[in-house]
């Protein structure tokens, strides 16, 4: 099994820290429209995993288009937390509806959105993506 890990830090960020509703900036944008382009005439990912971020969602957005495939979202993925709610999909089917489209709604993240606790520590985000990482090592080879 290949892992392939994409992070735009093409964000406009509402304060100093990354929060949930952080839309990627037009630049970011413009590089998430070029990622199809760089699996062209090589292995393409046929699984996605995102945390439930709108700059997430919004990086993996023309891939997912271009290729009809659907992203899981995993809690698991969740980056840490301070000071914010945690966030779950229906903010995005409300209010960001065309991300919506591309959203695996039976797929059942590996851990609950209110298993994630505001600052965390490291060997608490740690903890938080062992069960994720142990469904996709036993479910997808």
């Amino acid at each position: 099994m290949k892992i392939i890990i994409i992070s735009n830090d093409k964000i406009n960020k509402i304060d100093n820290d990354v929060s949930f509703y952080d839309m990627l900036t037009q630049e970011g944008l413009d590089d998430a429209d070029k990622i199809p382009e760089l699996f062209k005439n090589k292995e393409k990912p046929e699984v996605i995993f995102s945390s439930p971020y709108i700059s997430s969602l919004q990086t993996i957005y023309p891939y997912c288009i271009k290729n009809n495939l659907m992203v899981n979202i995993d809690y698991a993925l969740y980056p840490s937390v301070h000071s914010e709610e945690i966030y779950n999909l229906n903010i995005i089917e409300r209010y960001y509806s065309y991300l919506g489209e591309i959203i695996n709604y039976n797929y059942k993240s590996s851990i609950l959105n209110n298993n994630i606790k505001e600052d965390e520590t490291i060997f608490n985000i740690n903890n938080r993506l062992k069960p994720f990482l142990y469904n996709i090592s036993r479910n997808f080879k």
